[in-house]
């Protein structure tokens, strides 16, 4: 329990008493619930999870027991991050739809870099989803409103894309 002088729980704390059920209210008593559009483990077993309305990666690292946040408004770095991806390093990859482009922090939550619409390359129109290939390194994106998969290299180089627009239902379709 809490006494005089204690500190709150931790996010971490509340939503590991909540899913292991020691604390059914935990949530009712978070600031405010986090509302997902992604969510990806890394290899040091954090939970990092994207929240377009907020415009936040959110941190989860259980194992340390801390919470940290990428705030995406900050620079204005992503304005609707929503898809999530990690590669071998733990670098963290997330898609903005508004921008059309991939921002990339390291594991620390530092921004490297962007990759597709930065120096109006226009790559990507609506990047909805990503994977990396953690042996290879290479970066496979969906882009829902050019109904195409992007495959880049670390660098952010293309390498392949596959799909096309279509002028129907049919396989050149891609949702």
């Amino acid at each position: 329990g809490t006494g005089i002088g204690a500190e709150p729980p931790s996010v971490c704390d509340q939503v590991l008493d909540f899913v292991a059920g020691k604390d059914d209210d935990a949530l009712a008593r978070m600031r405010k619930p986090i509302v997902a559009a992604k969510v990806v483990v890394d290899s040091n077993q954090r939970v990092l999870i994207t929240e377009p309305t907020t415009r936040t990666v959110h941190i989860l690292d259980f194992v340390n027991r801390r919470y940290s946040q990428i705030d995406g408004a900050r620079g204005d770095r992503m304005s609707v991050p929503y898809s999530i991806a990690v590669d071998a390093d733990n670098s963290i990859y997330v898609t903005d739809l508004k921008h059309g482009r991939i921002a990339v922090y390291n594991a620390n939550g530092k921004f490297i870099r962007y990759v597709g619409n930065f120096k109006g390359e226009n790559l990507f129109e609506n990047p909805r989803s990503i994977a990396i290939d953690r042996a290879s390194g290479r970066i496979y994106v969906a882009d829902s409103k050019r109904n195409y998969i992007v495959i880049l290299d670390h660098d952010g180089k293309i390498l392949a894309q596959i799909g096309r627009r279509g002028g129907g239902s049919g396989p050149a379709e891609f949702k």
